[in-house]
């Protein structure tokens, strides 16, 4: 009995000590160091939900399924050539149809993309050229198609205010991407929080802000780092045009409210923006390695939720 109680005490000793090693309150995460001429292949999966104040479930609107390829092509002045490469989307899923379709328009099959040292995007390079092939396809199509000429003309403006308007049309993983590696090594601390300036586009229209993360766990056997974050932008900081689009909705939903009970018709007159996610860094070179992002948006009684979940693989 003596002999068996001493072998289970070292296993649980052994235990203890494995499991100390492997989870730690602290690690050292190194700045982004990528290689260059590496491959590295992200599969993207986006899914629209729905949901009305009157109602308890979701309901799916759209989904997207991708495939994309990154490889850090060389060093430029400020950053990094980076070069996303995406197989042709599996047209049996509707988004993927659309998103076929455009990528036809635009003649991609691949982007380059110039980015800063911890991995930002910050233009797509060749956007002159493809905007004079949009523009000529826009001029040649009858006039039965006038609304894919009127949403190409949209695409078109934001385009020239906007230079991370392709990015975020055809490689939005190097968005998330960028928001979350550094250019510099920090020290992760479990449990600590920190804010760092972001930028999403919502409808199209960019958006700045803090968001709020906080180091959930660190694991030195898997070599990763998981990270949370809540991003809540305020109705206040979006563009006119935007606040224009949502008061006219309001309105809308203020003229519903009537047929509902009470305790419903409190969502009527407000709106909120709300980014709720989770990730994992290398502790090897500071890359990210996957991340799940759901942005809660809604506008009176309506909520739209997009999810986001991308995954790399080597």
């Amino acid at each position: 009995m003596k002999r068996r109680f001493i072998l289970a005490a070292a296993i649980l000793t052994s235990f203890v000590a494995g499991s100390i090693a492997h989870a730690q309150d602290s690690a050292a995460v190194p700045a982004w160091t990528p290689k260059f001429e590496q491959r590295a292949t992200w599969k993207i999966e986006q899914v629209k939900e729905r949901s009305r104040t009157s109602l308890s479930q979701r309901w799916e609107e759209a989904r997207g399924e991708f495939v994309q390829h990154m490889s850090v092509l060389g060093r430029t002045l400020g950053g990094f050539s980076v070069g996303w490469d995406f197989d042709p989307p599996d047209e049996s899923i509707e988004s993927n149809r659309f998103q076929k379709a455009v990528m036809a328009i635009y003649g991609v099959d691949k982007l380059s993309i110039g980015v800063n040292l911890a991995g930002r995007p910050l233009i797509a390079y060749g956007a002159e050229s493809r905007d004079q092939q949009v523009e000529t396809y826009a001029a040649g199509l009858p006039p039965e198609l006038e609304s894919e000429a009127r949403l190409l003309a949209q695409f078109r403006a934001q385009a020239a205010d906007d230079p991370m308007f392709e990015v975020q049309l055809f490689a939005k993983p190097a968005i998330m991407i960028g928001r979350l590696q550094r250019a510099e090594s920090w020290i992760a601390q479990k449990g600590e929080t920190f804010r760092l300036q972001q930028t999403d586009h919502i409808y199209d229209a960019p958006v700045t802000g803090e968001a709020v993360f906080k180091v959930e766990d660190i694991n030195t056997s898997t070599q990763r780092v998981t990270v949370s974050w809540i991003w809540e932008i305020s109705t206040e900081s979006l563009p006119t045009t935007m606040r224009r689009q949502i008061a006219e909705m309001l309105e809308g939903a203020a003229g519903q409210a009537a047929v509902l009970p009470l305790p419903l018709r409190a969502d009527a007159g407000s709106s909120s923006f709300v980014y709720k996610g989770q990730a994992q860094l290398s502790l090897d070179d500071g890359s990210l390695l996957s991340a799940q992002e759901e942005r809660i948006m809604r506008i009176g009684f309506d909520t739209e939720y997009l999810t986001t979940r991308m995954t790399r693989e080597p």
